[in-house]
């Protein structure tokens, strides 16, 4: 398996790790990005193991949770593709 993250995905973390470290320090922002990863690690090793976003309700793209913030895949075919990350308060866009 393997995990394929999107431009978007990356943008996505490194403006959130700035937010974070601009309101909490530099560990508390390197902490959170290693917290993401774990996440993605789990969902790569089990892809259907967490829930179908509830906006689209297909069955290959799902999200898993880190504290407040969704991060949003697509099973494919030999691993998987992180969309987005973004903070749960905000409102999904069309992941396409």
């Amino acid at each position: 398996m393997a995990v394929d993250w999107s431009d978007d995905s990356i943008l996505s973390l490194l403006r959130i790790h700035e937010r974070i470290a601009a309101l909490a320090g530099q560990d508390a922002a390197e902490r959170w990005i290693e917290r993401v990863s774990e996440r993605v690690d789990l969902a790569e090793f089990l892809p259907f193991a967490s829930r179908e976003v509830p906006e689209y309700k297909v069955r290959t793209f799902r999200e898993v949770f880190e504290a407040d913030y969704r991060i949003l895949y697509r099973v494919v075919p030999g691993g998987i593709e992180v969309v987005t990350v973004f903070h749960g308060s905000m409102q999904l866009n069309d992941p396409d």
